[in-house]
């Protein structure tokens, strides 16, 4: 099961890079999945991010784990687009009013490809990544200081609230509290307390970080804030950047050629 902080530590290449290319890299093949319907680059997109993954030394058990997590999805999504495309041919199923057309088998396998692919280069980029990483880059990139101090806060805080959640479930049912037995509602019912619970500790928990940023001065006039883990663009980076341009250029030839769809 995935955590909340999907970061693996590591040395590899991919770990050292700077977070601002690799933020420049998801937006980009983001850009270029949604703008490419081509089956293809879809499946290239998703084999060239199992292969960055493999030399980041990601292990294969984490792979199998988010396949796990999407699977359900790709079928659903391919299940789905079957009935809304009862139109053309060939009929490879007709049952009563259900058609299933090898169009509408293609454009289902399309449309999981590509959600697919969006999460693994997502995945290259969370897993290679520290959350500190990913804070600075964006404050780098012109978000203010606030803003990526807040984000840094939700990305603590959401393993710390559900590690709170299981300290609580467990000692209710150290009391003998039954949470998984009757119907759905009757379930419900009964994690009320635990909710409870878990809302006054997060209360307290956000009085405490409040007093401790305010212990630090934030939101002082004329401060300027400093990092200890500076940013800064290496050779590396800069191969990197020249790639993504180059792979930019050759998409763009491709999808405004003529006859492009």
């Amino acid at each position: 099961m995935l955590s909340f902080d999907l970061h693996m530590p590591g040395a590899s290449w991919l770990h050292r890079l700077d977070p601002r290319v690799k933020l420049l890299f998801v937006a980009e093949m983001t850009i270029l999945l949604l703008a490419l319907p081509d089956l293809p680059f879809i499946l290239g997109v998703l084999a060239g991010c199992h292969l960055l993954l493999i030399s980041a030394r990601i292990p294969g058990s984490r792979l199998a784990a988010i396949w796990r997590l999407m699977l359900p999805l790709t079928v659903l999504v391919v299940l789905l687009w079957l009935p809304l495309l009862p139109q053309g041919q060939p009929v490879l199923l007709a049952f009563w009013r259900l058609r299933v057309t090898l169009p509408a088998l293609r454009q289902g396998l399309l449309v999981a490809a590509r959600l697919d692919a969006l999460a693994f280069v997502f995945f290259v980029w969370l897993l290679t990544t520290e959350q500190r990483a990913i804070v600075q880059g964006f404050v780098r990139l012109g978000l203010p200081y606030e803003w990526g101090l807040t984000l840094s806060l939700a990305l603590r805080y959401l393993p710390t609230l559900h590690s709170m959640y299981q300290q609580i479930v467990d000692a209710q049912r150290a009391r003998g509290l039954d949470l998984d037995a009757g119907p759905l509602f009757a379930r419900a019912r009964r994690r009320l307390p635990v909710l409870v619970a878990l809302l006054v500790t997060a209360l307290r928990s956000s009085e405490n970080v409040g007093r401790a940023l305010e212990a630090r001065a934030l939101g002082a006039a004329g401060v300027r804030r400093t990092s200890l883990h500076d940013l800064h663009l290496g050779r590396a980076d800069g191969l990197c950047l020249a790639a993504l341009l180059v792979l930019l250029l050759v998409s763009l030839t491709f999808l405004l050629r003529p006859g492009a769809s």
